[in-house]
């Protein structure tokens, strides 16, 4: 596979970028940036070979790129797709990490990772395939793991510290929605679900509004999803709940046509 992520990214200036690496189904894609270079952003996404595994088709990607190993002043490997759950921060330890893995989720095969989530006062725990995590230590042994919810999570409890209405949020990427309850800053539920059709969406996001028992007049539903998915959800949603608004990223220098991933707008929101 032959390409260029970007012509202004060389191994002489990589030491200067802010570079994110995406973790998709059967792809991934690369958002970078100097922060004090706006004109410097960005951004590309690729498809793997599915006739192959995820992690062996990622290896042959990366043997025939050097980007993969150039010296970068940050990085991230943001996954979107695997298992995560919150730990509360006072009874977290970090040498049983693997054993609670096993006993939350049904993927003994999954390597356990987790980040830390001061501000909740929690631990994010989430699985990575090993083979990909041992990969991406052998070519960026410094590179940050992180799950795509957790800038989600940081950004929704700062803005329902100061909205009185209970606030429920949900973002739609690819086949998955996630979804997490503030209350004044409050976290009361946070989950994700596989998405095979709108009707999911539909039945998931009322499902957890009732048993949450959220008001329909008072309370807020904040959706991130495509623009022509989220006009169809808003419109059926309103027969039931009053108010349902489209969620607002954190501002982050991202140009107004790049169609980036939310959640890595998140990031890079809570970077800055």
């Amino acid at each position: 596979m032959n390409f260029r992520v970007s012509d202004t990214l060389t191994a002489h200036n990589s030491e200067k970028y802010r570079m994110s690496i995406r973790l998709s189904p059967g792809g991934l894609s690369f958002v970078g940036y100097i922060p004090s270079q706006p004109e410097s952003f960005l951004y590309r996404s690729i498809e793997l070979d599915r006739s192959k595994s995820y992690a062996y088709a990622l290896q042959e990607l990366s043997s025939e790129h050097p980007f993969f190993s150039y010296s970068y002043k940050e990085l991230s490997v943001v996954s979107t797709r695997d298992p995560y759950t919150l730990v509360p921060e006072a009874v977290f330890a970090e040498d049983r990490t693997q054993q609670l893995m096993a006993f939350t989720f049904s993927s003994p095969g999954k390597k356990a990772l987790f980040q830390s989530l001061k501000e909740l006062e929690a631990v994010l725990l989430f699985g990575i395939d090993p083979e990909i995590h041992t990969l991406f230590l052998q070519l960026q042994p410094q590179a940050t793991f992180v799950h795509g919810v957790a800038p989600f999570l940081l950004h929704w409890k700062k803005q329902s510290r100061v909205a009185y209405p209970k606030q429920l949020y949900a973002v739609l990427q690819e086949d998955r929605m996630d979804t997490a309850c503030f209350d004044k800053g409050a976290l009361r539920f946070v989950n994700g679900f596989r998405i095979d059709d709108r009707a999911d969406i539909l039945y998931y996001l009322l499902y957890v509004w009732k048993q949450l028992d959220l008001n329909p007049i008072d309370d807020q539903l904040f959706l991130s999803a495509a623009p022509e998915v989220f006009s169809d959800i808003r419109d059926t949603l309103r027969n039931y709940l009053m108010q349902v608004e489209p969620m607002n990223l954190p501002a982050a220098a991202v140009p107004t046509d790049a169609q980036i991933p939310a959640d890595i707008i998140a990031l890079m929101g809570c970077e800055s």
